[in-house]
């Protein structure tokens, strides 16, 4: 049989269409997850450029408002001591005595309670050259220190009129040097006086990690320790009074009295004494 070189010259084409269509579909599936993940990645791109562009569009107003934001933070961070020791909640006691009618007769103080914490910020590293050199122009960012938040709880027993009760909890609400809340208020009538008995639970609230120095309380016009710490009397007689065991002063007595020989040196100079008075 005799093909023709026409029939030679179609089948051939045929082939060569096959071929190139096997090839491309080939092709087609290899290359296509590549296509969806440039595509992905287009668009993430396209994203951020579109983030990074307003950004600066609105460069000078985001300044302002960080500016704006970390004035804010300072302020509310000086409104918190660094620290709360027995000293300050004894010492706001004796200003509430000073400032109100109001008697305090104990002050319970209780410990520092952590109420919450931040974890610390690693320190930033330094940008690098191609060579893995650290730029001189860019340093290294310090480590954020951690903020906790702590609470020490003072409980007050007092005696007050009503109208300090109110000026006291208005004082305790708008204080804006040392942020304090009420924990609890019980308040009971005195008969007797007519004026009102009762306990305040006061939470005092204090910064750690916001590197501010502590500073002790005012204690000008607080008298500081005494001669005497037992407020015992000083009276030999109020001590034989107060003691069934007589013999026990007479013992002491005898132990303070002086010798013979001190006796003697005793009247020896009072002898000299008289004698210079009659010259």
């Amino acid at each position: 049989m005799k093909i023709k070189k026409s029939d030679i010259k179609i089948a051939v084409a045929l082939l060569m269409f096959v071929a190139a269509l096997v090839s491309y579909f080939v092709c087609a599936n290899k290359i296509k997850p590549n296509t969806e993940a440039v595509k992905t990645e287009c668009a993430t791109l396209e994203s951020e450029v579109a983030y990074l562009q307003d950004l600066m569009d609105h460069k000078e107003e985001y300044i302002k408002e960080t500016d704006d934001m970390k004035a804010e933070i300072e302020e509310i961070k000086s409104q918190f001591p660094g620290e709360i020791r027995a000293e300050d909640q004894i010492m706001y006691a004796n200003d509430l005595e000073l400032k109100h009618a109001i008697v305090v007769d104990s002050v319970a103080l209780g410990e520092a309670e952590i109420l919450t914490a931040a974890e610390a910020a690693a320190p930033v590293e330094p940008q690098l050259d191609e060579n893995g050199n650290p730029i001189e122009t860019a340093e290294a960012a310090p480590a954020t220190p951690a903020i906790s938040l702590s609470r020490n709880i003072s409980t007050v027993a007092f005696k007050s009129t009503y109208k300090s009760i109110k000026d006291i909890i208005l004082m305790i609400n708008e204080d804006f040097t040392m942020k304090k809340s009420i924990q609890s208020l019980a308040l009971a009538y005195d008969q007797t006086t007519g004026n009102l008995t009762g306990t305040l639970a006061m939470s005092m609230f204090s910064m750690g990690g916001i590197d501010k120095e502590y500073t002790g309380p005012n204690l000008n016009g607080v008298r500081k320790g005494s001669t005497n710490p037992f407020n015992t009397t000083e009276s030999v007689a109020t001590l034989r009074s107060s003691t069934t065991d007589l013999s026990a002063v007479g013992a002491m007595e005898q132990a303070n009295a002086p010798t013979d020989g001190a006796k003697a040196d005793e009247r020896e100079s009072d002898s000299d004494e008289e004698q210079s008075q009659e010259q």
